[in-house]
Order: C-alpha cells, then sequence, then structure tokens
C-alpha cells in the first residue's frame, strides 16, 4: 500500500467512529448478536424445501407469516416503547425468542411450525424500535445516519457471520441452527441486563440526544404527514424487491447458478461483510449529500442487482451482484431512517417509527409472497427485469417527486 493510503485510511476510518456516544457502541455489540442469531431467517426457505419438504406454497405462506410476525411484532414494539424501560422490553423479547427457536427445532407440523414462526417473528419484531430509539435520540442530526450505520455495520456483520456458521451446521443437521440461533439471542439477553443499564445511568445526561438543529437541517424536509406517507411508500417499494433475499433469490441461486448450503452461505456473507466494511466510512464521508439522493442511488443499485441475475450462471456473477446489492444497502438503509427520524414529532418518535419499521417489516411478508406469485405466474426472468424496474421509479420518487414537495 502506497505511503499515502497508509495514512489515509487510517484518518478516515477514525473520522468515522469519532465523537458518537459510547452507548452507540455498547448496543452496536448488541445487535451483533441478535443478527447472528438470524441465521434461521436466513436460511428458512431452504430449511422448509430440503427438510420438511413444503411445497412452494407452504413455503410462500410461511415466509409470509414470519414477515407478517415482525409487523405485528414492530407495532407493538413502537405502542410499548413509549410505556417500557428499553431494557425489560429487550431482554424479555430476547428471552422470549430464545426460547421459541430452540421449541421450533422438533416442530414438523406445518400448522404448529406456521404458529411458531409467527410467534418468534413477533418477538423479533418487537426489539427493533426501542433499539432504534436508543441509537438516534442521543446523537446530534447530522450523527444520525453515522449511528444506524454502526447498527446496519453491526447486523451486516453479525449476518455475515451467521450466514457461514448457519450453512455449515446446516450440513450437519439443521436442527441444530436452530439451537444456535436460540442460544444467541439467550445470550443477547444477559448482554442487555448486564451491560444496558450501566450506561444508559451513566452516560445518557452528557449525550446530545436533545441537541439544537445543526445548520444541515435548514435543508432537510419539513416535518408532515404527506412526506412521512411518501417515504414509507418508497421503503415499502425497495424493501419488497429486497425481500426477495428470503425466498425467491436463494431458491433461483440453488437451482439457476447450481449453489448449495454452504455457497449461499459464503453470498449472504459477502453481503454481510460488504455492508459492515463500507456502512461507517461511506456514511461519514456522505453525511454532508441530500440524504434523499444517497437512498434513491441506494434503491437503484440493489434492485439493479437483481435484475442482472439472468445475465449468466457463472458462480462469480452471483458474487459481483451481490457486492452491487451490498453497496445498494450500505447507501439506502442509514439515509432513509434518519429522514424517518427526523420527520416525525418528538412526541410521536416511537409510534411513528414502530409505523415506519412496521410498514419496512411488512415487505417481509409482501415481497416474498409478490416474488413467488411472479415466478409462477411470469417467469424468474420478467420477475427480475420487473425488480429492476422498480428500482428506477422508486428513484425518481425519491430525487424528484420528493424534491418537488421538499425545499
Amino acid at each position: 500500500m502506497p505511503n499515502g493510503l497508509r495514512t489515509l485510511v487510517p484518518l478516515k476510518l477514525k473520522a468515522s467512529v469519532s465523537g458518537l456516544p459510547r452507548l452507540v457502541w455498547v448496543l452496536g455489540a448488541i445487535s451483533f448478536l441478535t443478527s447472528l442469531g438470524k441465521m434461521v431467517a436466513t436460511f428458512l426457505a431452504v430449511y422448509l424445501l430440503a427438510v420438511l419438504n413444503f411445497s412452494e406454497n407452504q413455503i410462500g405462506i410461511t415466509v409470509a407469516a414470519y414477515g407478517a410476525g415482525i409487523v405485528t411484532g414492530t407495532l407493538i414494539g413502537g405502542w410499548a416503547s413509549a410505556r417500557l424501560s428499553a431494557v425489560a422490553q429487550m431482554a424479555a423479547s430476547m428471552v422470549c425468542l430464545g426460547a421459541g427457536f430452540i421449541l421450533l427445532s422438533a416442530v414438523a407440523s406445518p400448522l404448529f411450525f406456521l404458529a411458531g414462526i409467527f410467534a418468534c417473528a413477533n418477538f423479533e419484531g418487537a426489539l427493533r424500535t426501542p433499539i432504534m430509539l436508543l441509537f438516534l435520540k442521543h446523537c446530534a442530526p447530522i450523527d444520525r445516519p453515522r449511528a444506524h450505520a454502526v447498527y446496519y455495520t453491526a447486523i451486516g456483520l453479525g449476518y455475515a457471520v451467521g450466514s457461514v456458521i448457519g450453512g455449515l451446521v446446516s450440513r450437519i443437521d439443521f436442527s441444530l441452527m436452530f439451537w444456535a440461533s436460540g442460544g444467541v439471542y439467550l445470550a443477547a439477553a444477559a448482554a442487555v441486563l448486564v451491560w444496558l443499564p450501566a450506561h444508559l445511568a451513566g452516560g445518557v445526561a452528557g449525550m446530545p440526544g436533545n441537541a439544537p438543529a445543526t445548520p444541515e437541517d435548514a435543508n432537510a424536509p419539513p416535518k408532515g404527514r404527506w412526506p412521512f406517507i411518501v417515504l414509507c411508500g418508497a421503503a415499502v417499494l425497495h424493501h419488497c424487491v429486497g425481500n426477495q433475499r428470503h425466498a425467491i433469490y436463494p431458491l433461483y441461486l440453488t437451482s439457476h447458478y447450481g449453489l448449495d448450503t454452504t455457497q449461499l452461505g459464503a453470498i449472504f456473507a459477502v453481503n454481510g461483510l460488504l455492508i459492515a466494511l463500507m456502512g461507517l466510512v461511506t456514511t461519514n464521508l456522505l453525511k454532508h449529500v441530500d440524504q434523499r439522493k444517497v437512498a434513491g442511488w441506494g434503491t437503484l443499485l440493489l434492485c439493479l442487482s437483481l435484475a442482472l441475475l439472468p445475465v449468466s450462471t457463472h458462480i462469480a456473477v452471483a458474487f459481483l451482484l451481490c457486492v452491487v446489492m451490498s453497496v445498494g444497502d450500505v447507501l439506502f438503509a442509514p439515509s432513509m431512517v434518519s429522514l424517518a427520524y427526523f420527520l416525525v414529532l418528538e412526541k410521536n418518535k416511537g409510534k411513528l417509527l414502530g409505523v415506519y419499521f412496521a410498514t419496512v417489516s411488512a415487505c417481509r411478508s409482501l415481497g416474498p409472497l409478490i416474488g413467488i406469485w411472479g415466478f409462477a405466474l411470469i417467469g424468474a426472468t420478467p420477475t427480475w427485469l420487473l425488480c429492476g424496474v422498480i428500482g428506477v421509479v422508486n428513484m425518481l420518487v425519491l430525487r424528484s417527486v420528493l424534491r418537488v414537495r421538499w425545499p
């Protein structure tokens, strides 16, 4: 590495992480654990097909039930965040989720598995709002994308490690994957009870949670119902496409590209690792850029990464498109969450952030269903091309329509 780069890279990394409250890093460690436990969700469609011998319709319904549970759980979590302490809400959800996954490993009945995965998803959804409120409320407005980038980096790294572990463990026994996920969530609950109380008690007072608006906020979009609704609509389009990763994407990689579960795990690991490596630095570099533009490019890249899947059957192409997808993820998520947080009034932040995350989570159910129906009705290639069209439309919504409404 040239001497200039040896100096520049550490400086960029230091600038990306400096100035954030210590609580953000504690929450990042906890988020890593929760993401590590999501290996069941990553391989759910493959498990249902390979082990439980579910039909395509049963797979679609089960994956949709998982998404529906996250929606209802997120709404419950948003409602509860104004009434319960974050520590109690997070720890209880994690304990129930860990126990639920362990019990689910012994369930083979389609009906009971459907009910069990729906219950587990509710507890998973209840985690998101209290975690994000703690991440964002104690940061100055300009640092909120970076705070979310810490969260996104943590879940990306956890997703990468969990994908590798899940891919390897599934080759031995799929039930071990449920036990591993359950154990991780129980460990995360212990971390919440041990780490969070001290940091919340000793660290909040000095944090800029209610800091006045910075100069960058002068040109930010005004608060209001319609901007928030449009933002939620853009998030729905994006995440309906992105959540094909939980249904037709892994199935397509196994059928069209011929990948086994280990190679699938490697693909998902690349996605998570790139998010972890790029998230903080990229968000810091773009923090002064209009976040609507950043989100627009993010949704376009993610959608194109799926639209181009039929161009080849070579595994190298699958990995390359996974890199494009990862860049889209890094650009989209922090910018959208920071915009959503800004658009709602202080007294409604918990409830309306719960609505935003529930809207996003609904796509966990809606997206896979649409994808599976698309495969059945019009075929694989037209479905992937439609994803690309959605990306172009969504970019125009974020960069043009919202610019008309927002000065």
